[in-house]
Order: structure tokens, then sequence, then C-alpha cells
């Protein structure tokens, strides 16, 4: 099974957010980031194209959701603020990555800073504590599964829906505003994930997983199996 890289822990915004994106921004279609990036050519300039994201992400660190005034001194002005965020490249330029919007989500300068030492590839490292080993990862769950388990709860997922991808070519799981479906829930200890993964790949086929936001769980969001095509184990 692949393990998605960091960049999909990041819950995808839903189709309102694009649409009020695009018509703020007046660019007729725009999408959200790609977890593995983008380096198809884009036609749209680096002006227009980073500050469409700016909206798209709601001038928002996609990672810690700060945004926050900071005060600089531009020349010729004694006092001036600016928002704490910057429009990140996934794939660096450096390494073919383009700006189109599927490479590109926004950072806090400090979650961009911390980029820097990994040679910008993938998210900021963050420091796992006590807590998120002993009360584990939610993921999504089938019933038959779940009832195999000592630890099943009930969430629901937000803005929830399936539809195909152009860009990727697969379906994917995505947000239309007004849908819910509620949803089985485990808790995966740490050191249970790579188990559960092989377990999953086995009996149902999966290929991977990804976060979706979520009522009822501590962190707003959760995870779950999807299938070669993209298409939920639910």
């Amino acid at each position: 099974m692949k393990i998605p890289n960091k960049y999909s822990e990041i819950p995808r915004l839903t189709i309102s957010q694009l649409r009020i994106a695009a018509r703020v921004s007046g660019i007729e279609h725009i999408s959200d980031f790609s977890p593995d990036g983008d380096k198809h050519e884009s036609k749209i300039s680096w002006p227009k194209v980073s500050r469409a994201v700016l909206a798209r992400d709601n001038y928002s660190c996609r990672i810690c959701g700060q945004s926050s005034l900071k005060p600089y001194s531009p020349a010729g002005r004694r006092s001036a603020v600016h928002l704490d965020v910057q429009v990140h490249h996934i794939i660096p330029r450096k390494d073919s990555g383009s700006d189109s919007f599927l490479n590109l989500v926004t950072l806090c300068e400090q979650c961009h800073r911390k980029t820097f030492k990994i040679g910008y590839a993938g998210l900021p490292q963050v420091e796992r504590s006590l807590d998120d080993f002993v009360s584990g990862i939610g993921f999504c769950v089938p019933a038959e599964y779940a009832d195999t388990r000592s630890n099943m709860g009930h969430c629901r997922l937000i803005d929830y829906d399936r539809a195909y991808i152009p860009e990727s070519g697969k379906y994917e799981i995505i947000e239309v505003g007004g849908s819910f479906l509620d949803v089985i829930s485990i808790n995966i200890g740490m050191q249970e994930i790579q188990e559960v993964a092989r377990y999953f790949e086995n009996a149902y086929d999966a290929k991977s997983y990804m976060t979706v936001r979520a009522e009822g769980t501590r962190s707003g969001s959760i995870r779950v199996f999807t299938d070669a095509s993209g298409r939920p184990i639910l």
C-alpha cells in the first residue's frame, strides 16, 4: 500500500469554497492542491495565480491554520502590516514544479521556513506527543471490521461526495456543500498503522488513504482507506 505523504494529512477544500475563490479571484476554474504536487506548465501568470491561491486558502496556513498580521517597514513608510502567510510550491521550482493550483499551497512563515531544513520536500515534521500514541489515529472502516475492535465509534463526514478529478485521472473523495455521511470509526495506535494498512490492502484491496473533514472527532478530520480508483472503503 502506498502510504500518503504529509500533504495528504491536510483535508481538501469544499467545492463551495473553491467556487467562492473563483468568484473572488476572477478565475473560472480553481482546483485545490494535489498532495503529489504538479509539474505541468501553468497558463496563468504567477502574480494572478498566487493571489488566487491565497484567496482559495482563505489567507490561512493549511497546516496550522494561522492567519495573523505581521508588522514590517517598507522603504518610504514608517508602519505597515502584511499577512504572515506565503504561497509554497509542493514540488520545488528547482525540481520542475509548476505554478499550477495543484502544486501550490498556503503556509504561514513559520511552517514555510521549516520546509527549508528538509529541502522543501514535504511538510515539516510535527512532533508527536504521548497523547497521540495513547489515543491513536482515527480511521473510517467497514462495519464488519469495526465489529472486531473494542474501540468502535461513530462520526460524520462533512460535505462528503466522490467525483472524477480530470487532473489526476482518478475518483477521489471530495466535499460538496450540504451533504454528509455517517460512518463507523476506530482509533488505530501509532504502532498499529502498518499492520492495519496491510490487512486492508489484502482484505479490501486498499491502495492508499486520505484525510477528510469529520464531525465527532477530536481533530475535526478522519482518514479513509481508498482503492486503486480513489473510492472510499466504508
